[in-house]
């Protein structure tokens, strides 16, 4: 993960805080801020719309959202380049399965520049995956023990 959120040099790299036994990558929050990019965190709006990046610092106040989510108090809007986003599911094409809010399919189709990289564990893939047209496969998705690239591009361009 580290060597891939380093070869696509975002600016802005929108993180997610965990909720469940999504994969954590918070221990990385520090060292990403410390070499300058900025961080976001996704903030939910409105229900059925996209989400919303503010930008975030460790230690920033966070506020309970839906689903049990932790999402910034306050904070400026951001426009990520490149997306670190929590998998419950994926296939081999790189399509993603969420819980099915369907807010980061919105925001992808919103944010088309953006690079994405899910994050997912091993056991995770699912074989006969039916993508729907609004399931956007990401760049690339990490897990703890391989790395599947689709179209994983430098950050902005």
């Amino acid at each position: 993960m580290l060597e891939l959120v380093r070869e696509c040099a975002p600016r802005v790299l929108a993180v997610y805080w965990p909720i469940l036994a999504e994969p954590d990558l918070r221990a990385s929050f520090g060292d990403w801020n410390q070499s300058g990019v900025t961080l976001a965190l996704p903030r939910v709006t409105a229900s059925a719309s996209p989400l919303d990046f503010l930008a975030w610092r460790p230690g920033d106040p966070l506020e309970v959202g839906p689903y049990d989510t932790r999402q910034p108090a306050a904070g400026s809007p951001v426009l990520p380049d490149l997306i670190l986003l929590p998998c419950l599911g994926f296939d081999a094409d790189c399509h993603r399965l969420g819980y099915g809010g369907g807010y980061y399919d919105r925001t992808l189709a919103r944010l088309p520049e953006s690079a994405t990289i899910g994050v997912s564990y091993d056991d995770c893939e699912i074989c006969n995956f039916d993508a729907q047209a609004y399931d956007l496969p990401l760049g690339a998705i990490v897990t703890p023990g391989r790395v599947l690239r689709r179209a994983l591009r430098p950050a902005g361009r």
